[in-house]
């Protein structure tokens, strides 16, 4: 089964790396990662698009108009999960997680 991630970032480029390593060191490999910004001013971007070089199935949905908080970050990445995406699961990530290799497979 195909799982969605969802990841709403925002300044953090001080985890994003340890998190984005970890979703590839996944054991369940049917999954598809949407990032989408919230207006960061760090190198995070510079992170993210690293990454999209590395793995097909992270993909960077673009940056929020203003900053409109976590909240509605992943709101906004929640309700375009609904409209485009076809997947039966949905796991949200935090910047600032560093996923057990198993995650996944044990959800």
């Amino acid at each position: 089964m195909k799982v969605l991630i969802l990841l709403a970032t925002y300044n953090g480029e001080k985890y994003l790396a340890k998190l984005l390593s970890s979703i590839l060191e996944q054991d369940h490999s049917n999954w598809q990662l949407w990032i989408q910004d919230d207006g960061s001013e760090d190198r995070t971007l510079d992170i993210v698009h690293r990454f999209t070089q590395l793995d097909s199935r992270i993909q960077y949905l673009g940056q929020n108009q203003g900053k409109r908080g976590a909240k509605e970050n992943f709101s906004s990445l929640l309700e375009q999960a609904k409209l485009k995406s076809s997947s039966p699961y949905i796991a949200l990530a935090d910047q600032d997680d560093i996923w057990h290799s198993r995650k996944l497979s044990t959800l």
